[in-house]
């Protein structure tokens, strides 16, 4: 099953999709309570449970790829010349694309 597709929204309190069929990826009140994202529990064998396992696992994926994605853009604007831009994709871009797909 795939996550819901992108490009993905947000106001103040949703994340959500616009195209077709609209979604509600998940809703959000304070921070400091313990019920912080609000949810309609799925069960087993819901229709939308695949669904909504695969867009959990697409957020815990971008979030903990974001920082090395960044860098190695980062990293990019760094580079002094064209043959320092290629030597640095050569060494970074496959680990960075790597990971990011994990």
């Amino acid at each position: 099953m795939e996550h819901t597709p992108i490009p993905w929204e947000r106001d103040a309190t949703h994340i959500f999709t616009t195209g077709e069929p609209g979604a509600n990826v998940c809703s959000v009140s304070s921070p400091r309570k313990s019920d912080f994202v609000e949810y309609t529990r799925l069960e087993i064998g819901d229709p939308d449970f695949n669904e909504a396992m695969a867009n959990a696992a697409f957020i815990v994926q971008a979030v903990n790829n974001h920082d090395e994605l960044v860098a190695f853009i980062e990293g990019l604007f760094n580079c002094k010349d064209a043959d320092e831009v290629h030597d640095y994709i050569l060494t970074n871009a496959g680990k960075v694309l790597a990971n990011a797909k994990s």
